[in-house]
């Protein structure tokens, strides 16, 4: 006890002589009810002391962080009680089975307020099983992977801290994908990708290998298209292997979009496939997604049956609701149809806007702008509400420090020749 953290150490030595197996047992679950606390202490010492007087001193022994109805031990005495923990292997057992069992037994023999929030959903047992059994328990994290954010960025916690304290075996993939996923979730793409190429890397034949490759291989499509695609299809050959009809759709989604430039018969036949998996699941978002891509690329070809396509994307977009990509397509449906017909294109364009303005979508307005303002100079329908346009879109663009977008709308106005100076 000599290297426990100073709070423990003094509390240790004033409390009951069995004090410090029963912290031990407190640090085995993420975190704690006072109910729940006492329940433990006494399975791991019955009759050694009142338990609910224990769970009262703790509180105010500086090292509990308290959390509404909840409350944890700090993380650097938990630390050092898990290591505890982790040496006295029946007793890490006998706790967290006894946590399994509050686990699956949910609020049916508890009231909520006994159980911890964290043991009511996937990642309490994922976490508590793979503590005793891994290969009962990693799967289980898998069911995290499609919850809400929060409960991913849990799990992502709850597994690195079992990897980093030997739990796992020796090359899970478990963590990092967890880790990646949560970081992609949160917009910060570059560290997700960085984090999900072992997994990818992997010669497992898993769903989450597949996940990564697909992941990693849009990723790097710009800059090495060789090794992008063979992630992709290797994502593919996973996907059809496991039976996963949504996975195929969507990374035969991106094949398509990106092999069209170089093989357009290939891909015209990857989406044409990705939209019949979409239909014959009843995924009516990538339906709308896939129309959309289809209506685009075909149009040089066909251009009745690719506004027939992209009419269905809108329809169905409208149908659930999203508003950002009914946007997109009548942005695409706008630029389209404008030498056919213009005023109905210039009235799609200007109900794109609308929808991009009540969004708040900076970027979509800047694109949208430059996109109307090009039509209505070139077509000489008005130029001065074209010029004022695109001097919108610029200034949008500066905004919000888009210079990849300020770029381009740049290049336009001085091939227009149109003074830019004062924005």
């Amino acid at each position: 006890m000599a290297d426990a953290p100073p709070r423990l150490a003094i509390f240790l030595e004033a409390g009951p002589s069995e004090g410090l197996r029963a912290l031990a047992a407190l640090a085995a679950p993420e975190s704690l009810s006072d109910d729940l606390a006492a329940d433990l202490i006494e399975l791991v010492c019955p009759n050694a002391f009142q338990a609910h007087l224990f769970v009262a001193a703790l509180h105010i022994s500086g090292f509990v962080v308290e959390r509404n109805s909840e409350w944890h031990i700090a993380s650097k005495e938990r630390e050092y009680l898990v290591r505890e923990l982790l040496e006295d292997r029946e007793l890490f057992s006998q706790c967290n089975h006894f946590l399994i069992e509050v686990a699956q037994e949910g609020s049916a023999n508890r009231r909520d307020s006994e159980i911890p929030a964290y043991l009511l959903g996937a990642v309490g047992s994922a976490y508590h099983k793979t503590a005793v059994s891994p290969a009962e328990g990693l799967p289980l994290y898998a069911e995290a992977f499609t919850g809400s954010l929060g409960q991913q960025w849990l799990a992502a916690r709850l597994i690195t801290e079992q990897e980093r304290l030997g739990v796992l075996p020796s090359g899970a993939i478990e963590p990092a994908f967890l880790r990646g996923m949560v970081l992609y979730r949160e917009g910060r793409r570059a560290e997700a990708i960085q984090a999900l190429r072992p997994v990818a890397n992997s010669k497992e034949q898993r769903q989450e290998v597949a996940v990564a490759c697909h992941l990693v291989g849009r990723s790097l499509w710009a800059r090495s298209p060789t090794e992008a695609e063979g992630m992709l299809r290797r994502s593919l050959d996973i996907l059809e292997e496991i039976r996963d009809r949504h996975g195929q759709a969507q990374v035969l989604h991106t094949l398509g979009q990106n092999l069209w430039r170089r093989d357009p018969t290939e891909a015209e036949g990857m989406l044409r496939r990705s939209l019949e998996i979409g239909e014959a699941i009843g995924h009516r978002f990538h339906q709308a997604q896939v129309l959309h891509t289809l209506g685009q690329n075909l149009w040089w070809r066909d251009p009745t049956e690719a506004e027939g396509m992209l009419r269905r994307s809108l329809d169905i977009l409208e149908k659930i609701r999203d508003r950002h990509g009914q946007a997109q397509v009548l942005h695409t449906l706008g630029q389209k149809l404008w030498r056919r017909d213009a005023t109905e294109a210039e009235g799609m364009l200007r109900r794109s806007l609308d929808i991009l303005e009540k969004i708040g979508d900076h970027r979509g307005q800047a694109m949208l702008l430059l996109s109307l303002g090009r039509f209505l100079w070139e077509t000489d329908k008005d130029e001065g509400a074209g010029k004022d346009l695109m001097l919108r879109s610029l200034q949008l663009n500066r905004d919000a420090r888009d210079r990849s977008g300020e770029n381009i709308v740049l290049r336009q106005l001085r091939d227009y020749g149109i003074d830019y100076s004062g924005i």
